[in-house]
């Protein structure tokens, strides 16, 4: 993948996440999450968390291989935590996880 906008599932980058814009930028190092100002997201990951279709919340990480699941909200916090601890070494570990959650429903007109 090269730098560039990236759509994952239904959301587009490049558009705004809380009142953000980010894309990503090719490093030498693979893609990173960079914010319009340029500035690397290196001390934060971005979980998409939708609501699983047999109940419960999926969360996403973007940009790494992080995926975990749980019943409720609350739980599903907790899970994230403990997988971004078990995937990153501690020198390497975000200080920053941003649940950004999805909601797609539907409306009859």
């Amino acid at each position: 993948m090269t730098a560039g906008r990236m759509q994952v599932s239904g959301f587009k980058w490049g558009a705004q996440l809380n009142s953000r814009t980010y894309d990503w930028k090719n490093s030498g190092e693979g893609l990173k999450l960079v914010n319009t100002r340029g500035k690397t997201m290196e001390n934060e990951i971005i979980f998409l968390v939708e609501e699983a279709p047999e109940g419960g919340y999926q969360a996403r990480a973007l940009g790494h291989s992080i995926f975990t699941e749980a019943d409720t909200f609350d739980e599903l916090k907790e899970m994230v935590q403990d997988a971004v601890i078990c995937h990153f070494d501690p020198a390497k570990k975000p200080s920053l996880i941003r649940l950004h959650l999805v909601k797609d429903e539907v409306i009859k007109v």
